[in-house]
Protein backbone atom coordinates (compact mmCIF):
# COMPACT_ATOMS: atom_id res chain seq x y z
CA UNK A 1 0.00 0.00 0.00
CA UNK A 2 1.54 3.36 -0.81
CA UNK A 3 1.40 5.81 2.31
CA UNK A 4 1.82 9.48 3.13
CA UNK A 5 3.41 11.18 5.91
CA UNK A 6 1.49 14.26 6.37
CA UNK A 7 1.90 16.65 10.08
CA UNK A 8 2.61 19.87 10.92
CA UNK A 9 7.12 20.53 11.71
CA UNK A 10 5.94 23.65 13.27
CA UNK A 11 2.74 25.00 14.76
CA UNK A 12 2.96 28.80 15.35
CA UNK A 13 3.12 30.68 18.49
CA UNK A 14 3.62 27.51 20.62
CA UNK A 15 6.14 26.91 22.90
CA UNK A 16 8.73 24.31 22.62
CA UNK A 17 9.50 22.18 25.29
CA UNK A 18 12.62 22.58 27.32
CA UNK A 19 15.40 20.99 24.60
CA UNK A 20 17.85 20.65 27.86
CA UNK A 21 16.83 20.99 31.25
CA UNK A 22 20.48 22.66 32.19
CA UNK A 23 19.83 25.51 29.93
CA UNK A 24 15.72 25.22 29.88
CA UNK A 25 15.74 26.33 25.74
CA UNK A 26 12.09 27.72 24.61
CA UNK A 27 11.14 28.41 21.47
CA UNK A 28 8.19 29.11 19.28
CA UNK A 29 7.93 30.37 15.75
CA UNK A 30 5.72 33.40 14.60
CA UNK A 31 2.92 33.63 12.30
CA UNK A 32 4.56 33.53 8.74
CA UNK A 33 8.11 32.85 9.89
CA UNK A 34 8.82 30.08 6.77
CA UNK A 35 7.56 32.56 3.98
CA UNK A 36 10.96 33.24 2.40
CA UNK A 37 12.19 29.57 3.23
CA UNK A 38 10.35 27.24 2.08
CA UNK A 39 11.79 25.80 -1.19
CA UNK A 40 15.52 24.82 -1.82
CA UNK A 41 16.79 21.19 -1.08
CA UNK A 42 15.27 20.05 1.74
CA UNK A 43 14.91 16.20 2.79
CA UNK A 44 12.87 14.83 4.70
CA UNK A 45 14.26 11.70 7.75
CA UNK A 46 13.06 9.78 10.10
CA UNK A 47 14.81 10.75 13.86
CA UNK A 48 17.46 13.37 11.87
CA UNK A 49 19.50 10.17 10.87
CA UNK A 50 20.36 11.04 6.81
CA UNK A 51 20.38 7.13 6.56
CA UNK A 52 16.99 7.27 6.95
CA UNK A 53 16.06 9.42 4.26
CA UNK A 54 11.46 9.34 4.01
CA UNK A 55 11.68 12.19 0.74
CA UNK A 56 13.19 15.18 -0.96
CA UNK A 57 11.79 18.07 -2.07
CA UNK A 58 13.41 18.09 -5.32
CA UNK A 59 12.32 14.68 -6.34
CA UNK A 60 8.95 15.66 -5.74
CA UNK A 61 8.82 13.42 -2.57
CA UNK A 62 8.33 15.94 -0.06
CA UNK A 63 5.94 19.40 0.05
CA UNK A 64 6.26 21.59 2.41
CA UNK A 65 3.81 24.48 2.68
CA UNK A 66 2.99 27.56 5.11
CA UNK A 67 -0.29 28.11 6.09
CA UNK A 68 -2.49 29.69 8.77
CA UNK A 69 -1.39 27.29 11.34
CA UNK A 70 2.15 26.62 10.80
CA UNK A 71 4.80 24.66 8.39
CA UNK A 72 2.85 21.39 6.61
CA UNK A 73 4.21 18.64 5.41
CA UNK A 74 3.46 15.62 2.85
CA UNK A 75 6.20 13.09 2.27
CA UNK A 76 5.77 10.18 0.54
CA UNK A 77 8.38 7.75 1.42
CA UNK A 78 10.02 4.76 -0.50
CA UNK A 79 8.48 1.62 -0.25
CA UNK A 80 11.29 -0.04 1.76
CA UNK A 81 10.57 -2.61 4.85
CA UNK A 82 11.88 -0.39 7.65
CA UNK A 83 9.19 2.80 6.01
CA UNK A 84 6.91 0.23 6.41
CA UNK A 85 8.13 -0.81 10.04
CA UNK A 86 7.93 3.18 10.97
CA UNK A 87 5.05 3.85 9.27
CA UNK A 88 3.01 0.83 11.32
CA UNK A 89 4.63 2.59 14.33
CA UNK A 90 3.23 5.72 13.49
CA UNK A 91 -0.52 4.32 13.38
CA UNK A 92 -2.32 4.97 16.11
CA UNK A 93 0.48 6.94 18.27
CA UNK A 94 0.91 10.64 18.31
CA UNK A 95 4.27 11.47 17.55
CA UNK A 96 5.82 14.90 16.23
CA UNK A 97 8.26 16.48 13.92
CA UNK A 98 10.86 17.99 14.20
CA UNK A 99 13.39 20.74 11.62
CA UNK A 100 16.53 22.07 10.81
CA UNK A 101 16.76 25.74 9.70
CA UNK A 102 18.39 29.10 9.91
CA UNK A 103 16.65 31.65 11.72
CA UNK A 104 17.22 35.57 10.34
CA UNK A 105 15.40 37.59 12.77
CA UNK A 106 14.75 36.37 16.53
CA UNK A 107 13.70 38.28 19.82
CA UNK A 108 13.87 37.19 23.07
CA UNK A 109 9.91 37.24 24.77
CA UNK A 110 9.03 36.31 28.21
CA UNK A 111 7.61 32.46 28.15
CA UNK A 112 4.82 31.02 30.28
CA UNK A 113 7.54 29.37 32.16
CA UNK A 114 8.63 32.46 33.78
CA UNK A 115 12.09 32.33 31.94
CA UNK A 116 13.23 34.04 28.24
CA UNK A 117 12.20 32.33 25.12
CA UNK A 118 13.46 32.62 21.84
CA UNK A 119 10.41 34.10 19.42
CA UNK A 120 11.88 33.13 15.47
CA UNK A 121 10.18 35.63 13.66
CA UNK A 122 11.92 34.86 10.37
CA UNK A 123 13.87 31.89 9.06
CA UNK A 124 15.68 31.71 6.12
CA UNK A 125 16.50 28.48 4.90
CA UNK A 126 14.90 24.84 6.11
CA UNK A 127 17.19 22.10 6.19
CA UNK A 128 15.57 19.07 6.95
CA UNK A 129 11.95 17.83 8.27
CA UNK A 130 12.21 15.06 10.45
CA UNK A 131 9.74 12.27 11.97
CA UNK A 132 10.22 11.73 15.53
CA UNK A 133 9.02 10.39 18.86
CA UNK A 134 11.08 12.95 20.55
CA UNK A 135 9.82 16.41 19.26
CA UNK A 136 10.93 19.68 20.71
CA UNK A 137 7.73 21.00 19.87
CA UNK A 138 5.13 19.25 21.21
CA UNK A 139 2.42 20.79 18.80
CA UNK A 140 4.08 19.26 15.80
CA UNK A 141 2.41 16.12 14.68
CA UNK A 142 2.29 13.80 12.35
CA UNK A 143 0.09 10.94 11.08
CA UNK A 144 0.35 8.41 8.01
CA UNK A 145 -2.74 7.64 5.77
CA UNK A 146 -2.67 5.53 2.41
CA UNK A 147 -1.90 8.01 -0.63
CA UNK A 148 -5.38 7.68 -2.10
CA UNK A 149 -7.68 9.35 0.66
CA UNK A 150 -7.24 13.24 0.45
CA UNK A 151 -6.41 15.38 4.00
CA UNK A 152 -8.27 18.49 3.94
CA UNK A 153 -7.14 22.11 5.19
CA UNK A 154 -10.27 21.19 8.20
CA UNK A 155 -8.28 18.01 9.24
CA UNK A 156 -5.11 19.86 9.31
CA UNK A 157 -6.48 22.10 11.98
CA UNK A 158 -7.81 19.36 13.65
CA UNK A 159 -4.65 17.77 13.77
CA UNK A 160 -2.69 20.70 14.86
CA UNK A 161 -5.53 21.08 17.68
CA UNK A 162 -5.13 17.68 19.14
CA UNK A 163 -1.55 18.32 19.37
CA UNK A 164 -1.66 20.79 21.43
CA UNK A 165 -3.97 19.60 24.46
Amino acid sequence: MARVIEGYAAVFNVWSGTKDRKYRCYMCFDVGAFGSAIGGDVVALYDHNADYRLGEAGNGSLRIEQDDVGLWVRIEPPELRWVDTLCEHLEGRTWGMSLEYIPCRTSEESTPYGVPGLVVHEVSRVFEVTVTPRPLFPATVVTVRDSRSSMNQDWRRQLAAEATL
